[in-house]
């Protein structure tokens, strides 16, 4: 990631019905405990990429400038996940008051920051 250098990887899916392996060529970003935060050039997109189900990785001579994560990539993947959880529990049965409560506290996060 210091090196801004492209990044070869062989990264197996999460799907458990077809695990499929795929190779893919991303700009690394961050770290962020288990997981590499990177911008995808298969899919165009940012990604979060678990480091267990990377299977193999090549360093390629091409170097990369550095693009600006999107705001949800700058809220780590296990806080994103408890975000979500909390977003489909309150909007199961019409709870919408449990969404509210989740969604201020999230912006009151987000301005303390």
């Amino acid at each position: 990631m210091t090196e801004r250098k492209v990044l070869r990887i062989t990264y197996r899916s999460h799907h458990p019905e077809a695990e499929e392996v795929s190779t893919r060529e991303i700009e690394p970003v961050k770290k962020d405990g288990d997981y590499c935060c990177a911008f995808c050039r298969l899919r165009q997109d940012f990604r979060t990429f678990r480091l267990d189900r990377i299977k193999k990785a090549e360093l390629k001579d091409e170097f990369f400038q550095p693009r600006s994560l999107p705001l949800a990539m700058t809220i780590g993947p296990a806080k994103r996940a408890a975000m979500l959880s909390v977003f489909s529990r309150a909007t199961r049965g019409g709870r919408w008051i449990w969404w509210g409560i989740g969604l201020a506290a999230l912006l009151v996060w987000l301005l303390s920051r």
